[in-house]
């Protein structure tokens, strides 16, 4: 009986370490997930506020830009280039937000830095006042793109409040569609001149 008794200790006390050792690992996980889910909200609060101080930014350089071109250089400010983001110096940020918004986002810098290489390509080989509606299009459809990343990231920390207005999102689009026009024309131009140039049998 003494036996089977201390028989009965031994199992209730590798039983009570067992428990003891999946409380301990549950526990710590449960703190691991919640510590990442606070890193990730706090991620999603400085990624947000960098893609609205860099859609700003955006913004002042179109208008300006417009403005200049409007006034034929008496007012305004020109801009042909489309600024980086604060968080490319440092994308951990970035890096702890759920996936498909970190493609997003790692795919919208490769989009503005391909926009500036078109716009000084333009400026060099056709004409300033094509790079110049280059920059205007293409910032409009990186502004546009932005504000999607941004609406989605910000309902997700539950700020709520309407920052750029439905003048800003239309004044993009007419730039973007102005900007196809053009290429629209130009190709065909080139269609004709090429047609002119070409020997008829």
């Amino acid at each position: 009986m003494s036996y089977l008794s201390s028989h009965q200790e031994v199992v209730w006390g590798l039983v009570g370490v067992v428990l003891g050792a999946i409380l301990a690992f549950a526990v710590n996980c449960l703190t691991q997930w919640l510590q990442r889910l606070r890193d990730r909200q706090i991620a999603r609060m400085e990624v947000a506020t960098n893609l609205r101080h860099w859609m700003k930014r955006v913004l002042w350089r179109v208008q300006n830009t417009r403005n200049w071109v409007g006034s034929d250089g008496q007012g305004g400010t020109l801009h042909t280039e489309i600024p980086d983001f604060r968080f490319e110096g440092a994308l951990e940020q970035v890096s702890l937000l759920d996936r498909p918004t970190a493609t997003k986002i790692f795919e919208l810098i490769h989009k503005k830095d391909d926009a500036n290489t078109e716009i000084e390509a333009t400026a060099e080989y056709q004409d300033y006042d094509d790079a110049i509606d280059v920059f205007l299009g293409r910032s409009g459809t990186l502004f546009l793109d932005a504000w999607a990343i941004y609406d989605d990231v910000s309902a997700r920390i539950a700020w709520r409040r309407q920052v750029f207005s439905e003048e800003n999102r239309e004044m993009m689009r007419s730039e973007i569609n102005r900007l196809l026009e053009t290429e629209r024309q130009r190709a065909a131009a080139n269609q004709t001149l090429f047609e002119d140039v070409t020997p008829q049998n």
